[in-house]
């Protein structure tokens, strides 16, 4: 194996690791010791220049390669996990043909689904769900932040709080969140110091 495999299999087994396959909003997803939370309209996820994101996001952290997965793919009964691999070659128009495919049997924009990303280093993770809207990206540590501000700002991200206040979507709004749920993710990604 060369490197760069060897990178992008250390992904996939992160994307699988990093996020508890059983949990949903508005519990923390993330496995392990989460710092910072910064939450978008899941809909950055599925737009084509999520590919630069994701290699600004490994261009911050000297990563080599990321796994972007559809965590309900193998539980969806196909028994066969979807997954993207994204590396500093990756061009948007491979990503735009997987989320088209051939319409809604293999298109991953039609799949309202779940789905997580992160890289060979797992500093950050991303996570979001379609059916709810909301997204989230979460740092290991608060100290790494400002070398990830500038990517964080292409997902039109914002802190739990100002996420709801604008709102960033429906999702985040008030007609979709209730008051139980609302207070419950509040308290689930409350910035930590780590």
């Amino acid at each position: 194996m060369n490197a760069l495999q060897d990178a992008c299999t250390t992904a996939i087994a992160n994307a699988r690791a990093l996020i508890a396959a059983d949990r949903r909003f508005p519990r923390n997803v993330f496995v392990g010791d989460w710092a910072d939370f910064f939450f978008f309209d899941s809909d950055w996820v599925f737009d084509v220049q999520f590919v630069q994101r994701v290699k600004d996001l490994l261009d911050a952290e000297e990563g080599t390669c990321a796994c972007l997965l559809s965590l309900d793919s193998a539980a969806g009964g196909t028994g066969r996990e979807r997954l993207f691999l994204i590396d500093q070659q990756t061009m948007p128009n491979a990503y735009q043909s997987l989320l088209s495919g051939d319409g809604p049997e293999s298109g991953w924009v039609y799949d309202v689904a779940r789905y997580g990303c992160t890289s060979d280093k797992g500093v950050w993770c991303i996570y979001c769900e379609q059916a709810s809207e909301i997204g989230v990206v979460g740092f290991r540590r608060s100290s790494v932040l400002a070398r990830y501000l500038p990517s964080i700002a292409e997902f039109h991200a914002a802190r739990l709080d100002e996420a709801i206040k604008e709102p960033l979507s429906y999702g985040f709004s008030e007609r979709a969140l209730s008051v139980p749920w609302r207070r419950e993710l509040l308290h689930e990604y409350a910035p930590r110091s780590l």
